[in-house]
């Protein structure tokens, strides 16, 4: 009839008229998106394929900040995730409640050497420390197993416990096999470089190593990244007074009654 010939067409053109919003706006979200402005949220309500795209549409958004926040954080140097990453990654795994050993890495006399080699070699000593360290955690680590760069000559591995061992020793064994090429033959024979301390004074700096810090949670309750990261900073500083390679764990229990 010409009744219901007349309300097909409005239901046509309803649907057809949504559908065209529906996609003005997904285009309107994928210029947002092309000019770096992940916030925004396509508004269409549509229970169907359209508002299946429009949800892929909003998570793919979420997923592009996240990575652009990476990506502006990472070192440009070692392309490691940076400060923010880490602490993301550390309160995950606190939250969680997971079994962690979270290792803090760092070069010893790594600022008498740049003094006296040039910034050019100490950004090599940077990148190649880190490439060790990323091969080792990607060779014999979990896939979880993360990785980042602090800054300057600092590193953080986040592992599990039992991995601590295997992961710290080849770790510390490659960087000791690799660090020699970065000096003269005069300094590695006498097994020391002369530079300036901080009080700018002439001091004999032997060849550099690796002191790891390590901090687990399974002997104690960590709850919290500043927590983490002042019992680091004390392990680290006991380790860097051994005049070698070497990694040191948290022993210390606290019982939660």
């Amino acid at each position: 009839s010409l009744l219901s010939l007349i309300v097909g067409v409005i239901f046509t053109t309803f649907i057809t008229l949504n559908i065209s919003a529906s996609i003005e706006e997904l285009k309107r979200a994928t210029e947002f998106i092309g000019a770096g402005k992940f916030d925004h949220v396509p508004k269409i309500n549509a229970r169907d394929e359209v508002g299946d795209l429009a949800e892929s549409f909003k998570r793919m958004s979420q997923r592009l900040k996240t990575l652009e926040e990476v990506n502006l954080d990472a070192s440009p140097l070692t392309r490691l995730p940076g400060n923010l990453a880490i602490e993301k990654e550390l309160l995950s795994r606190i939250v969680s409640g997971e079994k962690f050993a979270f290792c803090y890495l760092d070069l010893d006399n790594f600022k008498p050497f740049s003094d006296t080699y040039g910034y050019a070699k100490g950004s090599e000593v940077i990148k190649e420390t880190a490439d060790i360290i990323k091969a080792v955690a990607g060779e014999l680590g979990d896939k979880k197993d993360f990785v980042g760069h602090i800054g300057g000559d600092d590193y953080v591995m986040i592992t599990e416990p039992k991995k601590v061992s295997l992961l710290c020793n080849e770790i510390i064994s490659r960087f000791d096999k690799s660090i020699i090429k970065f000096y003269n033959k005069d300094d590695l024979e006498r097994g020391y470089i002369v530079s300036v301390n901080r009080e700018d004074i002439k001091q004999n700096f032997p060849i550099m190593t690796i002191s790891i810090a390590v901090v687990t949670n399974e002997k104690r309750h960590l709850s919290s990244a500043l927590q983490v990261a002042e019992i680091a900073a004390e392990l680290k500083h006991y380790a860097k007074s051994i005049p070698k390679s070497i990694y040191v764990v948290d022993q210390r229990r606290i019982s939660l009654s």
